[in-house]
């Protein structure tokens, strides 16, 4: 067994710029003023879940599988991409609209990310690697 923790940084760059679009595309839409009420939160969920699921899926495409602790690490920072983008983008874009400073970001909604992407990476990674059998 191998305790060290590895960024698998060649899926990571792979997957960076589609995570870089999620985040893009969900703080255009919240500075647009596309809110759509308590949906955006299950769509925040939604996306950092799918962030972190792309990660287990590049794993589980490749074969070379990995310990748990890797997967949810590297499905975390996915994630947390995703969420940094989407904070600063809405929080610049809300800034310029509103001629007000917004908060570019958010600690709490950040590790929310970084908890929903790792959960969601192993989750997807177990699900898919027990249904094989």
């Amino acid at each position: 067994m191998n305790n060290n923790v590895k960024l698998d940084m060649d899926n990571l760059k792979k997957l960076a710029p589609l995570c870089l679009g999620i985040g893009a595309g969900l703080g255009v839409l919240w500075s647009v003023g596309i809110y759509l009420g308590g949906l955006w939160s299950i769509l925040l969920l939604v996306a950092w879940a799918v962030s972190g699921g792309l990660y287990a899926n590049a794993i589980l495409k490749s074969g070379s599988g990995g310990e748990y602790i890797n997967i949810a690490i590297n499905g975390a920072i996915l994630a947390a991409i995703t969420e940094v983008v989407y904070d600063i983008l809405s929080g610049l874009i809300y800034s310029m609209r509103a001629g007000e400073v917004a908060s570019l970001f958010s600690v709490s909604t950040f590790l929310e990310s970084i908890i929903i992407g790792a959960i969601a990476a192993v989750a997807w990674y177990a699900y898919q690697t027990n249904n094989k059998k």
